[in-house]
């Protein structure tokens, strides 16, 4: 099994998972009825995530590909990203940054499963505004037990 960390949300799933082309997002909560109803702000200014009340948190997640090179053995690894979610609740296309990695192995289908995850979008002042997030994923395959 493999298990991801996503701007701590846990989902687990098995490697047999990761030859799946384009996963669809799984939901793991919505946005509060604040959120939702807000309207969005038409300044351009980025917010950091410690601004915005509440901070953006995935509404659903896409679970990466564990690297297929890596799947004949154990591994675990740690990818740190940046992006900026923008008023709709999406990562800005460009926006995304590399803040570390364990394994450069991991960034690719991390950086593919944050952009194509959703998310709630901060507030600042009454209003939907472009926040910068830290998403930490952590990654850790076992290896299968051995038969009898």
């Amino acid at each position: 099994m493999t298990m991801l960390r996503v701007a701590e949300t846990i989902a687990v799933f098995s490697l047999a998972h990761c030859a799946a082309p384009v996963p669809a997002p799984v939901r793991i909560e919505t946005c509060s009825a604040e959120v939702s109803g807000a309207p969005a702000s038409t300044d351009s200014t980025i917010y950091q995530w410690w601004e915005a009340t509440p901070a953006p948190n995935a509404t659903a997640v896409v679970i990466p590909q564990y690297p297929a090179k890596l799947a004949h053995r154990p591994n675990t690894a740690r990818v740190v990203l940046l992006a900026v979610v923008d008023t709709a609740g999406r990562i800005e296309p460009g926006s995304i940054q590399l803040e570390s990695a364990s394994d450069t192995a991991f960034v690719a289908p991390s950086v593919f499963a944050v952009t194509h995850s959703v998310f709630c979008p901060g507030l600042y002042a009454g209003r939907r505004v472009r926040v910068r997030i830290r998403i930490p994923m952590h990654y850790s395959a076992h290896a299968a037990p051995a038969g009898p």
